[in-house]
């Protein structure tokens, strides 16, 4: 995966490191859907992520966005530090491309990459009750075509950096 840079230009290491420091230091995610009448919808979801850039949250199969994410695949991702202040360097990063509910052979990967990143996420699967909503709830991959970053400490007054994902 590489990355092609828009403008302002910043070295590509930069712009690595801006991202995986940001979604490596965050594990909340918004998470943008389009619904069937053309109306932005936007769930919570925890995630991990790959060296590729593939982004896993689990959820319901029957929520509200899973079924706009079967219907159009289009989503965009949001993740920033909820404890920000206003006026101090911000960190945050937009991504936006294309989502659905994983496949056999991604399961695997969103498995491991979710179980590194939570610890306890296996024994909590071990720990739920027979009948337990959380049993249906199925991974879901997001690919990322488009990444625009916020980070105010790397690269100061730059605002926006953005890239787009070739894959």
């Amino acid at each position: 995966m590489q990355f092609r840079l828009g403008e302002p230009a910043v070295p590509e290491e930069r712009f690595r490191r801006s991202l995986d420091f940001i979604l490596g230091r965050t594990i909340l995610c918004s998470v943008s859907t389009v619904g069937p009448s053309g109306a932005a919808y936007v769930n919570t979801a925890y995630f991990a992520y790959s060296p590729e850039l593939e982004l896993y949250f689990m959820s319901d199969p029957l929520s509200h966005h899973a079924r706009n994410l079967r219907r159009n695949p289009s989503c965009a991702v949001a993740v920033y530090d909820s404890h920000l202040s206003w006026g101090k360097a911000d960190r945050g990063v937009q991504l936006f491309g294309r989502c659905s509910e994983a496949k056999a052979g991604v399961v695997l990967k969103a498995t491991e990459a979710y179980s590194q990143r939570f610890p306890r996420f296996k024994a909590w699967g071990e720990g739920l009750a027979p009948d337990a909503t959380a049993r249906r709830w199925k991974f879901f991959e997001f690919v990322p075509s488009f990444v625009k970053i916020l980070d105010e400490v790397t690269f100061k007054d730059r605002g926006f950096v953005t890239a787009s994902v070739i894959r």
